[in-house]
């Protein structure tokens, strides 16, 4: 128990306010290339792949619509929350790309392997194989959400190294370092 102990009591969530410029510009980059892809694989794709890439196209530009609206109109700031102390805030302190990495392999991961088993349950070992290619294509979709929420996860841990809210807390310790009484 005090292995567990130890690595839970560590964790802490902080709340702090943003902008929701960043988080909007994720929305609309995401969203305007997978409009792009989905209008190509509307003109490539058959009547079957149309209806598809129709429903993906306008689902996208609604997400890209969206992320303009948080970019350029919305000025009220984002309230959001990290939890610090923990093994994913520590690799984003100790390399940023590793942590985009450990992300995006953990979501894809988790993806296939929930679509894996999805297909065993409902289609058996006989039809697997054809079966699970079948449901990875899709439900691309969720791997695209998944990406955009590594991309989302990044944003929060990067807008709160550079949150006041963070710079109040640098200047609390460092103040009770040198003696000062700290006022609240």
């Amino acid at each position: 128990m005090g292995f567990f102990k130890r690595n839970y009591g560590d964790a802490h969530i902080v709340k702090y306010t943003c902008s929701p410029v960043l988080e909007g510009k994720i929305f609309t980059v995401v969203g305007l290339v997978m409009v792009v892809v989905a209008v190509a694989s509307a003109l490539t794709g058959g009547e079957d792949g149309l209806r598809g890439c129709v429903l993906g196209g306008f689902f996208f530009a609604v997400l890209a619509g969206f992320g303009v609206y948080y970019w350029k109109f919305r000025r009220r700031p984002l309230r959001r929350d990290v939890v610090l102390g923990t093994w994913y805030a520590r690799l984003y302190l100790r390399s940023r790309l590793l942590f985009v990495l450990a992300s995006a392999g953990i979501g894809v991961l988790s993806y296939a392997v929930g679509m894996f088993v999805v297909t065993l349950v409902f289609d058996g070992t006989d039809a697997l194989y054809p079966a699970f290619i079948d449901k990875l294509k899709s439900w691309v979709l969720l791997l695209v959400v998944i990406l955009i929420g590594v991309c989302r996860d990044f944003a929060n841990f990067y807008r709160y190294y550079r949150s006041p809210e963070y710079r109040r807390l640098l200047a609390d310790d460092y103040g009770a370092l040198k003696g000062e009484r700290v006022k609240m």
